[in-house]
Order: C-alpha cells, then sequence, then structure tokens
C-alpha cells in the first residue's frame, strides 16, 4: 500500500514538471514569434506617439524685442502601413518638419498644450539625404517615396544613384530642391526632372555624365526654376 501511494506521488511530481516545462515552452514560442500572454496580439493603431518641440519666438516689447521659449508636447497620429515602413526604411535620413500652429504662442501654455493634446497631428518631414552612411539602397528602394509627398527637398550625394532613381523623384509633388551628385546619372534622367515643373533649385554639379546641351534644354522647361549649379566646363589651354 505505502508503495502504491509513493509511485502515485511520483507520477503526479511528473505530471506537474511536464506541465510546467510544456507552459515554458509555450511562452518561449510565444516570445520568439513577437506575442506573448502579457500583451494584445492587435495594439491599437491609433495610439498617438508623443514628442517635446521646443519653440522660439520673437515677441514686440517696450525695449524693442524679447524672445519667449515654449516646450510644446506634440502627439502624432500613426502612419499607414506603407508610410509608416518607408519611414522606418529611411530612418536616419529623414530631417523632420516639426511645426504647431502659429496662434498657440498667443494662448496661455497650458490651454496651448491642451489644444494640441485634443488634436493628434501627421508627423511630417521635410528633406531627405540620401548616402551611403545614413542609408544604403538601391532605385527600387526609392519607389516608397510615394508615401512621403510632403517633403521639400532632397539631397542625394550616392554614387549608386542612376536614372531609374532620378525618375522616383517625381513621385514627390512637393518637391522644390534637388541635388544629385552621382557619376551614374545619364542625360536620360533629365527627362524626368523635366516632368516636375514645381522645382526651383537644382544642384547637379558633380554628375559628370551630364552634358550642357541637355542641361540647357532642361532649363528651359523648368518654368519656376530659379537657381541652378552645374558643372563648369573644362577651360581650352592655349598652346
Amino acid at each position: 500500500m505505502r508503495s502504491a501511494t509513493y509511485a502515485l506521488k511520483v507520477a503526479c511530481i511528473a505530471d506537474r514538471d511536464y506541465a510546467s516545462s510544456m507552459i515554458l515552452r509555450r511562452k518561449a514560442r510565444l516570445y520568439s514569434t513577437g506575442y506573448s500572454s502579457d500583451r494584445p496580439r492587435n495594439p491599437r493603431q491609433d495610439v498617438p506617439r508623443q514628442r517635446v518641440l521646443n519653440k522660439t519666438r520673437e515677441m514686440p516689447s517696450l525695449f524693442g524685442t524679447r524672445k519667449i521659449e515654449r516646450a510644446y508636447r506634440v502627439s502624432y497620429l500613426a502612419d499607414s502601413a506603407g508610410r509608416a515602413e518607408a519611414v522606418h526604411f529611411f530612418g536616419p535620413a529623414l530631417v523632420p518638419h516639426m511645426r504647431v500652429p502659429d496662434f498657440l504662442d498667443k494662448m496661455p501654455l497650458a490651454k496651448a498644450q491642451a489644444w494640441l493634446d485634443a488634436h493628434p497631428m501627421e508627423e511630417r518631414w521635410f528633406m531627405l539625404v540620401l548616402d551611403d552612411e545614413r542609408v544604403r539602397f538601391v532605385d527600387a528602394d526609392l519607389r516608397r517615396l510615394k508615401f512621403l509627398p510632403e517633403l521639400a527637398r532632397i539631397h542625394s550625394f550616392s554614387k549608386g544613384l542612376t536614372d531609374a532613381g532620378v525618375d522616383c523623384f517625381r513621385l514627390v509633388p512637393a518637391l522644390e530642391g534637388l541635388l544629385i551628385y552621382s557619376p551614374n546619372v545619364t542625360d536620360r534622367c533629365l527627362e524626368s526632372l523635366a516632368q516636375m515643373p514645381q522645382l526651383k533649385d537644382l544642384d547637379i554639379q558633380d554628375s559628370p555624365q551630364l552634358t550642357p546641351p541637355a542641361i540647357d534644354q532642361l532649363v528651359a522647361r523648368l518654368p519656376n526654376l530659379k537657381e541652378i549649379w552645374r558643372r563648369k566646363p573644362l577651360e581650352k589651354t592655349q598652346e
């Protein structure tokens, strides 16, 4: 009888240890796949991110002007899946465009902050700087630019940029300033630039394959272009 009781206890302990091991294995599998029982599998996508924006404004006073500094806590809406992936891909190559409405400066800080808390906004970007230190890419990766239509400037110092990559710049309707320094772009890319009438300044002085006649034709087709930096032709040496 005593041996039967002992065998039963051993079996119960074995079953408990086996169950515990299965629970641990399940938890390990959940964590390895990015899920756990402590957090929901479908987190809310509309929870805003927050950043602190320091803003300085000059205000008139009896002694001229004085600077007023404020720190606003800005809430950002969650991006769409495509935009979020594009922001993640370009990462440190993106320069933010952090602004709040000017009328908030005339309100008491507490009321201004309450207005911002009640009105989350989309996080926007001003410029994209492409070089091998910030982001490594191929031309096809630039198709993500369609998710960043607010970009006002793109500066590309990447030697890997080709005509196909330049063509992706047409996906950015707000683009006004463009710099292209690449030995692998040719006159063919200028046709893509000609389809961007909003361009106001263009720097292509370190793209040696672009020829002066083709550049002249491009300039004639860009009605809003105000400044262009181009490669100077080599001066003929006198013999």
